[in-house]
């Protein structure tokens, strides 16, 4: 069931398009504020907003600039706003320069909002739905979890018909004392995971395979690496990123783990059980 977050502090308003929405399968979640639409839509991931252009405290305007920047939220959900004051060119305008979808003058026409929502939304969810089962980080550009474990998998095969060493390796970063602090973790996340990326393409040679699987967490797999050239190769990332990322009012801590020559084991192993053996540091 998609879910529309309303923000409107006009009670009868807010609660007339709320029975509308209801009645034609949707979940509702309400604001009364721009701060709190902000929250809700941190916190519940909405499909779809719809705000009230003059809110108590930050305007429509303001509230579509924050969440496009919000990484759960994205360019794919449609934002309403909609206004019972002027509906000129110029301030529709700055309505989709905001980042709005659609710009509506308030009495809202039921009929005219309920296709819209339709068909926007029908748009979002196909994304939605190729992004689930795309192969790509879109932060980072490298294999995301699904991506990376089918390209893993190809190469330990063709590492096992070769005879040929291979090591798979997890780098994670991690920042003590934010584990609790969601909205700050996120946001941390998403100042360096871009450069994570910077320093890792930089510093890995062109045949890695590398996969963001994790929030803050990087998968490796090395064609040609033994056991020694593992430790080295991971020492390389270690000290790059510790360069890159260093900042003393965050602390963090760069933790790896590696397996290496399995090539040559009896029994193949699946990606995922040897992604298993690297986080925990086996070798």
């Amino acid at each position: 069931m998609p879910l529309v977050l309303i923000a409107n502090d006009h009670e009868w308003s807010a609660r007339s398009l709320e029975t509308l929405l209801l009645g034609e399968g949707y979940g509702v979640v309400r604001a009364f504020t721009g701060r709190q639409a902000i929250e809700q839509a941190r916190t519940q991931a909405p499909d779809a907003v719809i705000l009230d252009a003059q809110m108590p405290d930050l305007s429509g305007f303001e509230v579509t600039r924050v969440l496009r920047q919000e990484h759960e939220l994205g360019p794919s959900v449609p934002i309403f706003i909609a206004t019972a004051g002027p509906s000129d060119r110029v301030t529709r305008l700055a309505a989709f320069d905001a980042g709005a979808w659609d710009f509506l003058p308030l009495p809202l026409d039921g009929e005219t909002l309920k296709y819209k929502l339709r068909t926007f939304l029908g748009a979002k969810l196909a994304g939605d739905s190729l992004r689930r089962t795309a192969q790509v980080d879109e932060a980072t550009g490298f294999y995301n979890q699904q991506g990376f474990i089918r390209r893993a998998d190809e190469v330990v095969a063709d590492a096992r018909r070769r005879s040929a060493p291979v090591a798979m390796a997890v780098i994670s970063l991690d920042v003590p004392g934010h584990s609790d602090q969601m909205r700050e973790m996120r946001s941390f996340e998403q100042r360096i995971v871009v450069e994570v990326g910077q320093v890792m393409k930089v510093v890995g040679r062109a045949s890695d395979v590398v996969g963001r699987i994790g929030p803050l967490e990087f998968g490796l797999v090395a064609s040609g690496a033994d056991a020694e050239s593992a430790l080295r190769m991971l020492a390389r990332y270690r000290q790059a990123l510790t360069d890159r990322l260093r900042d003393p009012e965050t602390p963090m801590e760069i933790r790896a783990g590696f397996v290496a020559g399995w090539s040559e084991l009896e029994e193949p192993l699946l990606s995922e059980e040897l992604l298993r053996r690297a986080k925990a540091g086996d070798s």
